[in-house]
């Protein structure tokens, strides 16, 4: 009875062995994986009739010759099996840890993947082999476990994956760019940086081998492709990233991102700012000043053609373009707006005497005092350039609503009443007809200083202009509540110094670059 139970263990491991893999003529499992004297002691052993027995290796019923021929010619180490590889697919630039399971591993001498030796291997047991890949070829490669019987093949048992850009987060952006940006794909470890419609971003991090970032520059509304830069070439998501139209300043809070077509009546002036991308009306949010978007553009700054009452200082009428958007205050700034960032208020036309006085143009201002608001809240004077840009809205006309009473559209001395009535004196702002950016009180009410030193116009074509660079003097324009009408056009230059506080109805209207 014992022996009978010590051949049915025997049996039942030999057909345990078959079951994962063939060795032929290894009739018993040994440590060393080999056909040798151990099978053929066997096989002699049970010499004659055997019915099912492993001894029976070519299944007669008999172990005889037959089989002790088949153990001869087998001699020696039994091949290995390769069942699989965990996981099956990593990186072509190699690096991956895998494990291969399968049989008879004990006496591997190399592992190749794709034909290529692994990065380093140790075999962990007999059934387990711990590799790292070398860099291959993208695409499936078979993987090769050779021992001392030869080799082991599963074909396509490993892929080497290609470096991947698959997705980008947000697809919609600013196009005042500083937004990050977030690339996810697979086997980004390598990357070298991002770019976006061709323009490198800043602040480049890469997160993890599946994951970067980056700092999106600033563009025109568009659909651009994001590109990844890497040593297998550019990883290319194509139109994956829009620059959206009616973007917001960091500063500001949004009132309209679309141009008012009621409010800006010219299609050609709605179509340029929408090509900037920018929201057409915000508010300022640390000084809750209502400001609305000039696009850039070309136009004939001075004289108009054929006013006849320009002064010398208007000419000559050149050609000046402004290349970038700018933000303008769309009525001049008020007292109460003064009085809450400067905590007094120096207007004439201020108090209980003078009803809404809090919403009339803040006056008796200088230069240096506008200097001083613009500082506390990160605005600015516009430049001349801007400033007539502005005012004109398309027209090359003397005033910016052609065909329109001058009174219609600005307060002056014919509609102003006389000294000494009720009427006389600044108005609230906003009240008169806009032009065609829907600025209000461009002309007239009070004048309005711009940025730039007092001096000569030259007649050369300009881009972008800031005046003379030297002088003692401060420009001012738009004309104010007494002027006459002869006076009160969009090219009329006014300039003195900029500590004059006692020029009667001056103020500002605050500008804001994107």
């Amino acid at each position: 009875m014992a022996s009978i139970n010590r051949w049915t263990v025997v049996l039942s491991a030999v057909l345990a062995h078959r079951a994962v893999a063939q060795c032929p003529g290894n009739v018993i499992e040994m440590a060393d994986d080999a056909v040798n004297g151990a099978d053929l002691a066997q096989v002699l052993s049970l010499w004659g009739s055997c019915g099912a027995c492993a001894a029976d290796l070519n299944d007669d019923g008999q172990v005889n010759g037959a089989d002790i021929a088949i153990v001869l010619s087998n001699w020696g180490p039994c091949p290995a099996g390769l069942g699989s590889v965990e996981p099956a697919s990593g990186s072509y630039l190699g690096g991956t840890t895998v494990y291969l399971y399968g049989e008879r591993f004990l006496s591997t001498t190399a592992v190749r993947f794709g034909g290529v030796p692994a990065a380093t291997f140790e075999v962990l047991t007999s059934s387990t082999i711990r590799a790292i890949t070398p860099q291959g070829l993208t695409g499936p490669a078979a993987v090769t476990v050779t021992t001392a019987a030869g080799d082991a093949v599963l074909k396509g048992g490993f892929t080497f994956e290609p470096a991947l850009a698959q997705s980008v987060s947000p697809t919609t952006v600013s196009v005042l760019g500083g937004a990050t940006i977030t690339v996810f794909g697979q086997h980004l470890g390598e990357a070298t940086g991002l770019r976006v419609g061709g323009i490198a971003c800043g602040g480049f991090v890469r997160v993890s081998a599946s994951e970067l970032r980056a700092v999106v520059p600033a563009s025109i509304p568009s659909t651009v492709d994001v590109q990844v830069d890497h040593p297998a070439g550019a990883l290319v998501l194509d139109d994956a990233l829009t620059y959206g139209s009616g973007s917001v300043p960091a500063w500001a809070t949004l009132l309209e991102a679309e141009p008012n077509p009621q409010v800006v009546t010219s299609p050609a002036l709605r179509d340029a700012i929408r090509a900037t991308g920018l929201a057409w009306r915000v508010l300022d949010a640390g000084t809750q000043v209502e400001m609305l978007l000039v696009p850039p553009g070309t136009f004939v700054m001075g004289c108009s053609s054929g006013d006849g009452n320009c002064q010398s200082n208007e000419s000559p009428a050149h050609q000046v373009t402004i290349t970038s958007p700018f933000y303008l205050a769309r009525r001049e700034l008020t007292q109460d707006q003064w009085v809450a960032v400067m905590g007094y208020n120096p207007s004439d036309f201020g108090g209980w005497l003078y009803p809404g006085s809090g919403n009339r143009p803040v006056e008796k201002v200088s230069w240096d005092m506008a200097q001083e608001f613009m500082s506390s809240t990160g605005m600015r004077l516009p430049t001349e350039a801007e400033w007539e840009m502005a005012c004109r809205a398309g027209t090359s006309t003397p005033t910016y609503l052609p065909g329109v009473q001058i009174g219609q559209m600005a307060w002056m001395g014919t509609n102003n009443g006389s000294p000494g009535a009720a009427t006389w004196g600044t108005k609230q702002v906003g009240q008169l007809l806009p032009n065609s950016l829907g600025l209000h009180d461009m002309l007239g009410n009070v004048w309005e200083w711009c940025q730039d030193r007092g001096g000569a116009y030259a007649a050369v074509a300009q881009t972008n202009p800031t005046g003379p660079s030297t002088g003692g003097t401060r420009v001012l324009r738009g004309g104010n509540w007494f002027n006459i009408a002869p006076v009160v056009r969009c090219s009329t230059r006014f300039d003195t110094v900029p500590s004059d506080a006692d020029i009667i109805g001056a103020g500002v209207r605050p500008a804001r670059s994107p």
